[in-house]
């Protein structure tokens, strides 16, 4: 069934199931439309990842720069924010070097 029908059957199953007050009704739209929902953010992912060299790995390099304490602890927190999607959406995700700072932190982190 095409997704613009199943969406117009879902509305319309949604309008009769308040009109009766059908609450196993309302669930099965919810249902429905949350499965919708995962489909359309995986076309989406399909849609950003679909350009040619996008199969290809990822080399992301982070420094540190100058400053203290604080811009060392920077690395760390960005390689695990740039690791967080990939790794949630399914692709492998790893840290090849790092380098310690002077004090607790680290310098430069390359990321996958």
């Amino acid at each position: 069934m095409a997704r613009h029908q199943r969406l117009e059957d879902l509305e319309l199953m949604l309008d009769m199931a308040l009109e009766e007050d059908d609450q196993p009704a309302m669930k099965e739209v919810v249902r429905d439309l949350a499965a919708m929902e995962r489909e359309f953010s995986d076309w989406e992912l399909k849609l950003l990842l679909g350009a040619e060299d996008d199969d290809k790995n990822a080399i992301v390099t982070i420094h540190a720069g100058a400053g203290g304490t604080e811009a060392q602890d920077w690395p760390r927190f960005c390689c695990a924010c740039t690791c967080a999607t990939p790794s949630a959406k399914g692709f492998k995700t790893e840290t090849s070097t790092s380098y310690p700072g002077t004090r607790p932190g680290s310098r430069a982190l390359p990321s996958p």
